[in-house]
């Protein structure tokens, strides 16, 4: 028997709902890019954005609580989040042991894919779990890049499986997602008028996968 999901789209901004299309209650979005392009500031608005479902875990694989984290995390406003929680570091067994409890988490963000050292059995196996079982769950996953491709085999994996794929450049956010959105997401608008300059246009609706 099919199991039934439930679509809550509904709860997103337009440009976000544009982007992303008909999102149901458990998938995991995917998102890579070069440093300084705009993954952080991507996955703190999407995060806000689904805020009200709520707690949120956000693991602090990279950098732990460092200066440059609180920074990003108060320039984007995620501490006035409730049911924001931060975690520096936590072992795939002890995330497992998390998220199977009662009053788990309901948004995942993994920070950054890399650091977290997750081989590709244990990455599908939370996926089976806790995005394509009964306990549905939002994955959002950082990650660097080597050009326009994730670091390493394991985050290519992760990335060909994933239901919506980011990869994000100049500011904007490309997306492809099962859930069929129409249309790239701008991070920072000044910003990403600046650098892509008058392919700025033809960059909302360019297709990169």
């Amino acid at each position: 028997m099919t199991q039934k999901k439930a679509d809550i789209s509904d709860m997103l901004s337009e440009n976000f709902r544009l982007a992303l299309g008909r999102i149901d209650e458990g998938f995991d979005i995917f998102i890579y890019g070069n440093s300084g392009e705009g993954k952080s500031s991507f996955a703190a608005q999407l995060l806000k954005e689904l805020s009200p479902l709520g707690k949120k875990l956000h693991i602090l694989y990279e950098e732990g609580f460092s200066s440059s984290v609180k920074m990003n995390i108060e320039r984007n406003g995620l501490q006035q989040l409730e049911n924001y929680v931060l975690m520096d570091n936590c072992s795939f067994d002890d995330l497992m042991y998390l998220l199977a409890r009662k009053n788990s988490p309901r948004i995942v963000v993994i920070d950054s894919f890399q650091y977290a050292r997750f081989t590709k059995p244990q990455w599908l196996s939370l996926k089976d779990k806790y995005v394509k079982g009964k306990k549905k769950k939002i994955f959002i996953v950082i990650s660097h890049a080597d050009g326009k491709k994730p670091r390493g085999s394991v985050a290519i994996d992760a990335l060909y499986d994933a239901q919506v794929k980011v990869f994000v450049r100049g500011k904007i956010a490309f997306i492809k997602s099962r859930f069929e959105g129409s249309q790239n997401f701008v991070i920072y608008e000044k910003g990403a008028k600046d650098y892509w300059g008058k392919q700025y246009k033809k960059m909302l609706t360019k297709q990169i996968f």
